[in-house]
């Protein structure tokens, strides 16, 4: 078997808002989850594993690696030096899981597919993964960012449509963020 299983969980800051173990993905979410589980190959470390949904998402991954290799055995060659050789799995193996993130949806989940509980984080640990995953960790880690030339940015964290309303009125446009959400929302 295989040190590591590789997991693409893009619902990580949609899941970590919720933060129960019984969240489930829209199913758009759910989609893209399936269609993209593949991209944790291009950064898996060597001897791992990447899960993915099914295994024909490998079998069209390699027929586009190979249509842009264009039959050049060099061009094959770099890519083959440049990607990992990590292994496919459409299985939920007992191992250790490097998800995109952990949460108390996914741990539940590797629960119920069998994972044993010394490969999964404690509650602790996944409370902790939500502190350190908020934009609220924003206000403390920005100040110092600022303090490198060529940075710029300012955070307020609202707790009431009034705090927010009275915010926007002293400073005009904003670009509003939850303390976590899906991609640029």
């Amino acid at each position: 078997m295989f040190p590591n299983v590789y997991l693409f969980n893009p619902d990580y800051d949609m899941a970590m808002a919720d933060f129960t173990p019984y969240y489930k993905s829209p199913a758009e979410i759910m989609r893209m989850i399936a269609d993209l589980s593949v991209l944790p190959w291009w950064f898996a470390e060597e001897g791992n594993c990447v899960k993915v949904e099914n295994m024909a998402l490998v079998s069209l991954l390699q027929k586009q690696l190979r249509e842009v290799c264009g039959g050049s055995m060099e061009v094959e060659r770099r890519l083959d030096e440049l990607l990992p050789r990590a292994a496919w799995t459409a299985e939920w193996p007992s191992v250790r899981y490097i998800p995109w993130g952990w949460t108390p949806a996914l741990v539940h989940r590797l629960r119920q597919e069998g994972v044993e509980e010394c490969f999964l984080p404690s509650e602790e640990a996944v409370r902790r993964f939500r502190f350190l995953s908020s934009r609220q960790r924003c206000l403390e880690v920005l100040p110092e960012l600022l303090k490198i030339d060529g940075t710029c940015g300012e955070m307020k964290a609202c707790v009431s449509l009034s705090e927010l309303e009275a915010f926007l009125q002293e400073r005009g446009e904003l670009v509003l963020k939850a303390p976590w959400s899906g991609s640029g929302s």
